[in-house]
């Protein structure tokens, strides 16, 4: 847990001084990871990078018009 939680943090940070320095212009709907192609992760536990990337899209996808239909199809797991 302390690795998703440590990651969450290090991802806000980033967000924050990348849209304040003028790095990403988002427009309505979009989050930053629509403009990044890939995001690497220091970590050799597959299962655990893939948990901490599902975390990384429900944290930027769910203020987005597109999270409904991702919580339609798999359900709303932010609960």
């Amino acid at each position: 847990m302390s690795y998703l939680c440590e990651m969450d943090n290090a991802w806000r940070r980033f967000s924050s001084a990348s849209v304040a320095k003028g790095f990403f212009k988002l427009e309505n709907g979009e989050c930053i990871l629509d403009h990044i192609d890939r995001v690497v992760y220091h970590n050799p536990h597959k299962k655990m990078v893939m948990s901490a990337y599902g975390s990384l899209l429900t944290q930027e996808w769910r203020s987005l018009p597109r999270w409904n239909k991702v919580a339609n199809e798999i359900g709303d797991r932010t609960h």
